[in-house]
């Protein structure tokens, strides 16, 4: 969610609001004393889809953001109810509506993201959040769907993260079956066939995890012993 996009289409929507802020600013108003009306972008939550798809990564993403809006109460002589912020939320929130509802939020990001848009931004309804003698803070929720797809990755991270494969083709005595089916099977011995010496000749050689510590290896990184074993570098 690119929320500094959406705080930029409320600024220019022209609501009767001139402050105009995000999360940041919601978070200040909420610990300081807001003096004038305000008006706030803030993300909620986005979840996810189930994954569609066995070798790629295909979602549909459906994420929400709000308008927290704060409105002079004006508890006076005239309206001690409060009445008079009540009935501007209509008005408010028809303003708010201009600024997103129908949006296409495609748009906000770009081609190469992995992101599709599909959906429009629609309302998911308001929440009355704090009514005091100066204000009445009210949040308006909306929401959209993204499609997001990523291919299988083959790079990994950590040791072992590839492994190559060589076939040879020799003459073998189970080759080719010349015996009536259904035969015994046969397996080669593959440690004929597979060598991590390559390896190991790339890897610092250490006693101890301590030792290796204090060579500058971190946790999770590996080294080889004297004897040619393996290690991984634990927590001192």
């Amino acid at each position: 969610m690119k929320l500094g996009n959406l705080v930029l289409q409320l600024r220019a929507a022209g609501t009767s609001f001139s402050l105009i802020g995000g999360a940041a600013e919601y978070a200040l108003a909420v610990e300081g004393t807001l003096k004038k009306e305000a008006a706030f972008v803030i993300p909620l939550q986005d979840s996810a889809g189930n994954n569609s798809n066995d070798t790629i990564v295909s979602q549909m993403l459906t994420e929400q953001f709000a308008v927290i809006v704060a409105i002079k109460n004006g508890t006076n002589f005239e309206d001690k109810t409060g009445f008079a912020s009540y009935n501007r939320l209509h008005d408010i929130r028809n303003e708010i509506f201009g600024a997103f509802l129908g949006l296409d939020i495609g748009r906000l990001y770009g081609k190469d993201s992995g992101f599709t848009s599909e959906s429009l931004v629609s309302y998911s309804g308001g929440t009355l959040l704090d009514i005091d003698r100066a204000f009445l803070w009210y949040q308006f929720a909306f929401e959209y769907q993204v499609w997001v797809e990523a291919q299988v990755s083959e790079e990994a991270d950590g040791f072992l993260d590839k492994i190559w494969v060589d076939y040879e083709m020799q003459v073998s005595e189970n080759l080719p079956i010349s015996e009536k089916l259904p035969i015994d099977l046969f397996a080669p011995d593959m440690q004929q066939f597979i060598t991590f010496e390559d390896i190991r000749s790339d890897l610092p050689e250490y006693d101890t995890n301590s030792e290796a510590i204090a060579h500058g290896l971190s946790t999770g990184d590996h080294y080889k012993t004297a004897a040619g074993d393996i290690k991984t570098v634990l927590s001192p």
